[in-house]
């Protein structure tokens, strides 16, 4: 079954992952949900990271997190909370970003054999890993540097008239 790029139509399938969407999304900086620009104020870029082993208690954490997960919108952020299962079941912490960078992929790893290439595990590859060549790349990485775990709701930026939630 294929995808389409009918942004903003019909249901979220939050345990499907459209890849184009994902890395425009890593790439730009664009908010997962409405494709908008993601929140910004001068603590960083806002993003949901998962708190599922409850790590927010850590120290330094989530610096240096290796994420699939792009940036959100504070209106989206909240109806994310709401309606997306994974971060509902899994707890999730709101955090402020100053600076992070594409710097992999996550996707399908396979190894050598005699006859074809056997498939692996899936995780996530640095570009500079020896692995890279053997991976088939789903989505784009972004480690975050310079975190700031924030409180819930987020202040957004500024409000936004010509915000559209799905």
């Amino acid at each position: 079954m294929g995808t389409t790029l009918a942004q903003g139509r019909g249901r979220p399938e939050f345990a499907r992952t459209h890849a184009q969407r994902q890395r425009r999304c890593m790439r730009a900086l664009l908010c997962q949900v409405c494709a908008g620009p993601a929140d910004r104020t001068e603590q960083g870029v806002l993003w949901l990271v998962e708190n599922d082993e409850g790590r927010a208690d850590e120290l330094n954490w989530p610096e240096d997190l290796v994420t699939v997960h792009p940036p959100i919108c504070a209106p989206c952020a909240r109806q994310a909370l709401r309606l997306c299962p994974h971060l509902a079941g899994r707890g999730s912490v709101a955090v402020r970003v100053k600076d992070s960078a594409v710097e992999g992929v996550y996707g399908q790893l396979y190894r050598s054999s005699p006859h074809s290439p056997v498939e692996g595990r899936r995780d996530a590859v640095f570009y500079d890993s020896p692995e890279i060549r053997w991976v088939l790349a789903a989505q784009l990485t972004r480690t975050l540097r310079g975190c700031t775990v924030v409180g819930w709701p987020p202040q957004p930026a500024a409000p936004d008239p010509t915000h559209i939630p799905l």
